[in-house]
């Protein structure tokens, strides 16, 4: 009773720090887009009392900054939390792929496909981009293929889906490693990949964030999994 205890205050803990991330996501939206049209006052040192909001101010502004960390927070603890849901069902028997698959999917796709439905009947989003044949790559969550056209169509913030589900495809190899103890063949892989990852974001600078965003938060995924691996 102790040990289910402890597993599952561990995971709300989890869950909460998932929270808080994606409410320091979307501060972090908020507070660029502010920004693209407001400025800060300017400096005043002139006695203690300006000084001391001259100091708080400039610290928010660049504790606003840092809040694309949390996109990262937030991938690396999904991470964690699938190995772990992963872990608890391989005690049970095997796992069936197959049904894993159905699940997530069933998860992820329904919601997606509604999300595409709103930008295309409500009357307060601002279409930047003919809907072309290109919806159908977005519909089927693909948009890494043709990277530069279709990384960020329609509406930028989707490339997470796009992501899940290349994690999604390599998952069971990553079980794998966890079920055969493989941990410094894990650690090889993780290394391996974020490196050869980073190379391509510098070879494809040209591609900016579409490259960043796919290429260098996949790992992070992959290192929330092997950590929660390490510790079932």
């Amino acid at each position: 009773m102790a040990a289910k205890a402890h597993a599952v205050k561990r995971l709300l803990w989890i869950d909460i720090s998932k929270g808080l991330a994606i409410l320091f996501v979307a501060y972090f939206h908020f507070f660029s887009t502010y920004f693209q049209h407001g400025v800060l006052p300017p400096p005043d040192w002139s006695n203690l009392g300006a000084s001391a909001l001259t100091f708080l101010r400039l610290a928010w502004f660049k504790v606003s900054g840092l809040g694309f960390h949390a996109v990262g927070v937030f991938i690396i603890l999904s991470g964690w939390t699938l190995m772990q849901s992963t872990v608890r069902r391989a005690e049970k028997g095997e796992i069936a792929w197959g049904a894993w698959y159905r699940a997530r999917f069933l998860r992820l796709y329904p919601m997606y496909w509604v999300a595409h439905l709103v930008y295309l009947v409500s009357p307060f989003i601002a279409r930047l981009e003919p809907v072309d044949d290109r919806i159908i790559l977005s519909l089927l969550g693909l948009r890494f293929i043709n990277i530069e056209m279709n990384f960020m169509y329609l509406n930028a913030a989707w490339w997470y889906v796009s992501m899940l589900i290349q994690f999604y495809l390599i998952f069971p190899l990553q079980d794998f490693l966890r079920a055969t103890s493989c941990s410094s063949s894990g650690r090889k892989m993780d290394c391996g990949y974020s490196a050869v990852s980073q190379f391509v974001v510098c070879r494809n600078l040209r591609s900016g964030c579409r490259w960043q965003c796919g290429m260098r938060n996949r790992p992070r995924v992959w290192n929330g999994s092997f950590f929660a691996a390490r510790g079932s």
